[in-house]
This record gives structure tokens, C-alpha cells and sequence, in this order.
């Protein structure tokens, strides 16, 4: 009973530990991207930022398939093949996944390549065509990206995917600046000899995407590097168990694609809200907000998306690092291992997603001026502030759909994000047509999609796993302490506006202070209500 419990505790140990590590290099990687996104922004415009928003749309796609989805399928069966000391199998499994990234990658990457002017045509945006060709190296060297983290995952170290992500993050910050300067000024002659002016932000816009392939080579050689380092131990391993039974190589890929190609496409139409709501404001609802155009509207969407995909890195952590436990679990059939890896994942999903989100809704405004400027501020902090309600149930059905795939159960995320993505469309026109709410329609239908994904997931949750979710730590806990702190900050906020003058608090530096300070205070007064309420419940 007691090697039980200790294998238990030392299971959930490592599980907590990976999650810790992966949120780690995820908030790391948040960092570098919300610094560097600044200048970007400046050097593009907000014209630009729309066409980078979009390409960056499908870039995020393509971001999760190779950081969560992919590595998800590999991992899950990789891990199951090394329970019963299968080592052979699981090294067949990564080599399988390479030839699969090699045949999809080259695939979308002359998709990319030679439709690109269609997908612009069909958002009425012929020169988002620059930014999407830009894209194309990047999708084939994000799907080799997949499979190696996945490997790595899969055989119970997460360190290669947190140390690349981080890398790759680096390594993109640098060259999207030194390529949209470049391109910027490349775009400014394209504009002086054709007599327009949206090459320049075009051009911008493509300049930054390049960024995205450099990073995505630095850390696909790092990772290559990693793996030719520890095939000496997995071969001495392989030949310890030689005398183990060997899946043929058919149904090896058979298992793969049946276990990829759901979590796949469930990350696709999980995350492809996005770019449908592109294509659907810009071509049929042609929304305008205070005399703004619909591609100037969908520039200040834009800027709260960058955000979102900020913090998207960070939720998909948890998800990412208890998918493997999980799975291990189901193969042993231990239950209490499961159990403890999806209170784990949950707690430390909400752990952060409910306060960031709680104190970005309360210092909407400070940190959009901070990051963006002055431009269009009402309707971005607005956006945002609404929007914050997204990202916290995006958070969470991101969790759900963790525990679903690793159970096992891959396709019922998909059916879930299916319907929800019905339901998502349906309610974009209703409030696009009917309310004529504009961008907000965009905001809400996104909101509605999140709610409906968590309510479906947890419902099949329910019916594969029965346990308690321990709903007040996971859930009321931190959403009293959020709500409590996000509350004070506000009103700290209105107290600064009030104080400062307004020629000051419209630039950065003015707003610096407050965005910074009053993050640091919300922090402070969500840690002390936390404990407070901890101490009470101990008594």
C-alpha cells in the first residue's frame, strides 16, 4: 500500500514538475513575444498589423499542431509503448511521425506557397498574399518541430521542448524586427513607384512572418542535436529488449494516423475561429466602428489577438504536459494516477488563467497603451476588457480537451469543437446582421465558442472518469481572490487617470506606472486574500 502511494505521489510529482517547467518556458516565451510585438507594431502600422494578425492566424494553427497537437499524438504513444518496455516500437513510432511531417509538411507548404493570392482574394485583401508566401517555410519546419517535442515528451522529458520554445521565441524576436525594417523599407519604394501606400505595410507585415521560419530552423537543428546525443542510450536500451514482440511497421502507421489525425484536426477547428471570423467581418459583415474601416477595425481586433496568442502559450502548458500521464495511466488502467494528473492539470490551468485574466480586464486600458500606443484605444480596451472572458474559457476547454485526448478519447473533442464552431457562426451573424454590434459580434461569438467547448467537454469527461474536481480550490478560490483584486486595481487605476495628465497618460512611459505598479499590487492583494481564505478553511 505504501509503494502504491509513493509511486502515486511521486507520478503526480513529475507531472506537477513537467507542467511547471513547460508553463515556465511558456510565460517566458509570452514575455518575449509582448516585448518585441511592440516595436512590431510600430513599424507596421495598424494596416499592417491586420495582415500580420491574419497570417499569424494561420501561423498559430500551425503553432499548435507542432507544440501541442502533434507532439500530443506522439507523446501519448510513445509513453504507452514504453510502459510495457517497448522500446523499439516507441522509436518506430518517431520515425513513422517524420515521414508523415515530411509528406503534410511539404503539402502545406505548396499550399501556401501557390494559394496564397486565393486566400487573399477571397478576405478582399489582395496584399495579405506577401504575408501568408512568407509563412510557407515555417509549416513545413513546424511539423518536424512537432514530432521531436512530441518524442522528448513522450520519453518523460519535457526539458528539449521548454529550452526550444524558448530559443525559437528568441530567434524570432530578432529577425521579425531586422526583417520588417528591412521589408518596411522595401515596401515604402513599392509605394512611391505604384503610387499606393499599403505596400509598406504589406511588405512590413511579411518581413515579421520571416521571423517565424528562423526561429522555427535555430530550434529544429537544436532539437536534432538533442536527439543525436541520447541515441546511443535508446539503442543500448533496444537491444536489452530485443527478445519484446515488434509492431509491424503498417499497423504502426495505422495507430498513428488514427491517433494524430483526430487531435489534429480537433486543434484546427478548435483554433481555426480566428481566421473564419477574418473571412467572415471582412468579406460579408464589413463592420466599421467610429468611421474606421473594416481592415482598421480588424487591425485593433488584431492587437487583442496578439495578446490571446500571448497567453494561449502558456494555457496550452498543463494540457500539454498531463496528456502523457494521463495516458499511461488509462494503459495501466490506474485510476488514482489519471485522477491526480487532471486535478493537477486543472489547478494550474486556473492558477493562472483566472487572475491574469481577471487583471487584464481590470487594467485593460493601461496595458493596451502600454503594448500599442495611443491608436484606437477606446475600442481596444474595450475589446479587450470583454475579451478577457474568452481567454479564461479558452483556457479551460483547453484543459478539457487534454483530458479527453488522454484518455484516449480523441474524437470527442473534435465532434465537441465541431458543434461549437456551428454554434459560434450561427451567433456571429445574428449579432453581425441582426444587433449590428460589429467587432464586439466577433468578441461575444468567440466567448460563446470557449463556454460551449467546456460545457460539452466536461460533459464526456463525466462519462469516462467519475471523481471530485475539488471545485473550490480549483475554481472559487482563485475567482474570489481575482475578482477581490482586479476590483482594487480598477479603482487604483480611475484614482491615477485622475491624477495624471492626460497628455502624459496617453504615452507609454505615462501609463508605465500604473501597468507595471498595479500588476505588482494585484498580485500582492490576490496572494494575501488567497491565504486568507486558505487559513480560514484550515480552521
Amino acid at each position: 500500500m505504501r509503494d502504491n502511494r509513493q509511486r502515486h505521489e511521486a507520478s503526480y510529482e513529475s507531472s506537477a514538475k513537467s507542467g511547471v517547467m513547460l508553463a515556465a518556458a511558456a510565460v517566458i516565451c509570452s514575455v518575449i513575444i509582448m516585448l518585441y510585438r511592440i516595436p512590431l507594431a510600430d513599424i507596421i502600422g495598424t494596416e499592417g498589423v491586420s495582415y500580420y494578425t491574419s497570417a499569424y492566424a494561420f501561423y498559430n494553427i500551425i503553432l499548435i499542431v507542432s507544440s501541442y497537437a502533434l507532439p500530443i499524438a506522439v507523446s501519448k504513444l510513445i509513453s504507452v509503448r514504453l510502459v510495457s518496455g517497448r522500446y523499439e516500437d516507441a522509436v518506430n513510432v518517431f520515425r513513422t511521425a517524420m515521414i508523415y511531417a515530411t509528406v503534410f509538411g511539404a503539402a502545406f507548404f505548396l499550399i501556401f506557397s501557390f494559394v496564397a493570392p486565393l486566400i487573399a482574394r477571397l478576405t478582399n485583401r489582395g496584399f495579405l498574399s506577401y504575408a501568408l508566401k512568407a509563412l510557407a517555410p515555417a509549416v513545413w519546419l513546424m511539423a518536424y518541430l512537432g514530432v521531436f517535442r512530441g518524442y522528448f515528451q513522450g520519453m518523460g522529458s519535457v526539458k528539449p521542448t521548454a529550452f526550444s520554445q524558448v530559443v525559437e521565441q528568441l530567434v524570432n524576436a530578432v529577425f521579425s524586427i531586422i526583417f520588417a525594417v528591412y521589408m518596411s523599407d522595401y515596401g515604402y519604394k513599392a509605394d512611391l513607384i505604384y503610387d499606393e501606400t499599403a505596400y509598406t505595410h504589406a511588405y512590413g507585415a511579411a518581413g515579421a512572418t520571416y521571423g517565424v521560419s528562423c526561429g522555427a530552423l535555430v530550434a529544429l537543428i537544436l532539437l536534432f542535436i538533442l536527439y543525436r546525443g541520447q541515441r546511443a542510450e535508446v539503442l543500448s536500451l533496444i537491444r536489452n529488449t530485443r527478445a519484446k514482440r515488434r509492431e509491424a511497421p503498417a499497423h504502426i502507421r495505422g495507430v498513428l494516423g488514427q491517433t494524430a489525425l483526430p487531435v489534429i484536426l480537433g486543434a484546427v477547428f478548435f483554433n481555426i475561429t480566428f481566421l473564419l471570423d477574418d473571412f467572415i467581418f471582412n468579406t460579408v459583415l464589413q463592420g466599421s466602428v467610429d468611421g474606421l474601416l473594416a481592415v482598421e477595425v480588424w487591425g485593433v481586433f488584431g492587437k487583442f489577438a496578439i495578446i490571446f496568442y500571448i497567453l494561449q502559450m502558456t494555457a496550452n502548458a498543463p494540457g500539454a504536459a498531463m496528456i502523457p500521464e494521463i495516458s499511461a495511466g488509462a494503459a495501466r488502467r490506474d485510476k488514482k494516477k489519471i485522477v491526480l494528473s487532471i486535478r493537477g492539470g486543472m489547478r494550474s490551468s486556473m492558477a493562472f488563467a483566472i487572475p491574469v485574466c481577471a487583471g487584464i480586464a481590470a487594467l485593460s486600458e493601461p496595458i493596451c497603451r502600454l503594448l500599442f500606443g495611443p491608436d484606437n484605444i477606446e475600442l481596444l480596451k474595450n475589446i479587450t476588457a470583454i475579451g478577457a472572458l474568452f481567454i479564461l474559457l479558452f483556457c479551460l476547454a483547453t484543459v478539457s480537451n487534454a483530458v479527453l485526448q488522454g484518455l484516449g478519447h480523441v474524437g470527442e473533442p473534435l465532434l465537441n469543437s465541431i458543434s461549437a464552431l456551428i454554434v459560434h457562426i450561427a451567433l456571429l451573424f445574428v449579432l453581425g446582421f441582426v444587433a449590428k454590434l460589429g467587432i464586439y459580434a466577433v468578441v461575444i461569438s468567440n466567448i460563446a465558442f470557449a463556454a460551449m467547448m467546456c460545457i460539452t467537454d466536461n460533459i464526456c469527461i463525466k462519462r469516462h472518469v467519475r471523481f471530485k474536481k475539488h471545485s473550490y480550490d480549483v475554481f472559487i478560490k482563485p475567482l474570489i481572490s481575482s475578482v477581490a483584486a482586479g476590483i482594487a486595481v480598477y479603482i487604483l487605476h480611475l484614482i491615477y487617470k485622475l491624477i495624471i495628465p492626460d497628455a502624459l497618460y496617453a504615452t507609454r512611459i505615462g501609463v508605465l506606472p500604473i501597468a507595471a505598479g498595479g500588476a505588482f499590487i494585484f498580485v500582492f492583494i490576490y496572494a494575501f486574500i488567497s491565504a486568507v481564505i486558505s487559513s480560514r478553511k484550515m480552521r
